[in-house]
C-alpha cells in the first residue's frame, strides 16, 4: 500500500494574481504557507472490482463510466488505471478554502509519477502536471498558487509569468515561527461555497471590472510588505497588514463580502485579532485570523458561536510513504 500525504496551505496575500488570465499580462505573486493539517490518499491494488474509492461516498464498480466522483473518473481514464482501491481521508471539513481540492489532484499526480518513476520525483513537475490536470482535464478555473505550494511545502513567495512559476522559499528563524504558530487561528465561518463557481466570477472581473484590476495590483505588494515583516520579525506588524488588505479587498469587489461575511470579520476583531482574511476564493469557508497573545482569551469566546482551529507551519510538501 502507498500513502500520499498532501498538506493544506494558508494563502497569506496576493490571491487573485495567481491566475494566467491576469498575470501573463500584468505578473503576480503570492505569499503562502503549508500547514500541519492535509490529505492522506491510501492506494493500493484492488482484486475485487476494478475501482473502489472510499471518501464520503463508498463507490465500487468495474465500469469507468459509473465513477461519480469527478478528479477520480477523470483520473482513471485519462492515465488508465485499473484494479485500484482508494481512500481519501481529510483533516478537515471540504469547502474551507485550505486548499482540498488542489491537494487532492497533487496527491493523485504525484502517485501517477511514481508509478512511471519510483526514483526522486522533480517537485517542479508534480506541481506543472497538477495545474494541468485541474485546468484542462477538470476544467477547473483555478489559480497557480495551491497545486505549486502543496507540493513545495514551507512558507514560500511564488511568482507567476508566462505560464509559469518559480516557487522561493522563504527562511524564517524558530523564533517567528513559534510566533506564528501561537498567533494565527482559523475560524470556520459555517458557510459553504463552491471554489469554482467563485473563482469565475474572478476570472471574468479581470476582463469587465477596471477598478477591480487596479486594486488587485495594489493587494499584490502586500506579498512583499509581508514578506519584510516575516524576515525582520515584526510579528504583530505583519497580523496588522491583514486589517488593510481586508479593506482593500471590500473596496475592490464589494459583493465578495456578504453581511454575515463582515459581521463574522468584525465580530473577531471586536474579540481581539488586529486582522484577518477569508482562505482560498472567498465568499464563505475558512477564515485566518491573527490574534495576539494578550487577546487570545477573549477570542476565543467565539468558540462559543463558531468552530476555532490551532494549527502550525509545516516545511514539508507533498510525500509518498511506503506502508
Amino acid at each position: 500500500m502507498i500513502c500520499i500525504k498532501s498538506p493544506f496551505r494558508v494563502s497569506f496575500f496576493g490571491g487573485g494574481s495567481d491566475f494566467p488570465e491576469w498575470f501573463n499580462s500584468n505578473g503576480g505573486s503570492v505569499l503562502t504557507s503549508t500547514i500541519n493539517h492535509g490529505i492522506y490518499l491510501f492506494i493500493k491494488k484492488n482484486n475485487e472490482y476494478k475501482y473502489t474509492f472510499r471518501y464520503s461516498n463508498l463507490e465500487q464498480t468495474n465500469s469507468l463510466n459509473s465513477i461519480k466522483h469527478p478528479a477520480f473518473r477523470n483520473f482513471i481514464k485519462h492515465f488508465k488505471f485499473d484494479n485500484i482501491d482508494l481512500t481519501f481521508i481529510s483533516d478537515l471539513p471540504s469547502f474551507s478554502g485550505l486548499g482540498s481540492s488542489s491537494a487532492l489532484s497533487v496527491s493523485l499526480i504525484h502517485y501517477y509519477l511514481y508509478n512511471l518513476n519510483k526514483k526522486k520525483i522533480l517537485k517542479n513537475l508534480i506541481a506543472k502536471k497538477s495545474i494541468h490536470f485541474e485546468r484542462e482535464i477538470l476544467k477547473e478555473k483555478v489559480g497557480f498558487q495551491d497545486q505549486v505550494a502543496i507540493t513545495f511545502g514551507g512558507v514560500n513567495k511564488i511568482t507567476f509569468n508566462n505560464n509559469s512559476f518559480n516557487c522561493k522559499k522563504i527562511k524564517i528563524p524558530q523564533k517567528t515561527i513559534n510566533k506564528l504558530n501561537s498567533n494565527f487561528f482559523l475560524l470556520d465561518s459555517g458557510i459553504k461555497r463552491f471554489s469554482n463557481i467563485v473563482q469565475k466570477d474572478l476570472v471574468k472581473s479581470f476582463e469587465k471590472s477596471k477598478k477591480y484590476n487596479f486594486f488587485l495590483k495594489d493587494m499584490t505588494q502586500y506579498v512583499d510588505f509581508g514578506k519584510r515583516k516575516l524576515l525582520s520579525g515584526s510579528i504583530d506588524d505583519f497580523g496588522k497588514l491583514f486589517d488593510e488588505y481586508w479593506d482593500l479587498k471590500k473596496k475592490s469587489n464589494p459583493s465578495s463580502v456578504s453581511n454575515n461575511i463582515n459581521y463574522i470579520y468584525d465580530l473577531a476583531k471586536d474579540h481581539g485579532a488586529y486582522g484577518g482574511k477569508l482562505l482560498g476564493a472567498g465568499s464563505g469557508g475558512f477564515f485566518l485570523f491573527y490574534v495576539p497573545n494578550k487577546n487570545k482569551k477573549n477570542f476565543l469566546e467565539l468558540s462559543k458561536k463558531f468552530k476555532i482551529h490551532k494549527y502550525e507551519l509545516n516545511n514539508k510538501g507533498s510525500e509518498i510513504i511506503e506502508i
